[in-house]
């Protein structure tokens, strides 16, 4: 019996890996962050904005949490979409 629960645990957490890995494959692709970042800028209709605001816009873009955001906002730095200064986000 609780080899059956282990095991059903173990399942789980599996599929729960691996929907996790599959989302940050497909929508956090380089073009989809780069065109998403883009729009983000374009709606604001400015090129600096506050982190925090950009955060939430990303957030509400992605449809994620606190923490994929802000993995995001690392992902555009690394792909030289935008700098970071201080508090504020600027597009490149």
């Amino acid at each position: 019996m609780t080899r059956v629960i282990l095991v059903l645990v173990l399942v789980v957490l599996a599929v729960v890996f691996l929907i996790k890995r599959h989302k940050h494959t497909s929508d956090f692709s380089d073009e989809v962050v780069i065109r998403t970042v883009k729009s983000i800028f374009s709606e604001a209709r400015r090129r600096r904005m506050s982190k925090d605001e950009f955060i939430k816009a990303l957030k509400r873009k992605f449809h994620c949490t606190s923490k994929e955001a802000v993995y995001l906002v690392g992902k555009a730095r690394t792909l030289k979409l935008i700098g970071v200064e201080h508090h504020d986000v600027m597009l490149l």
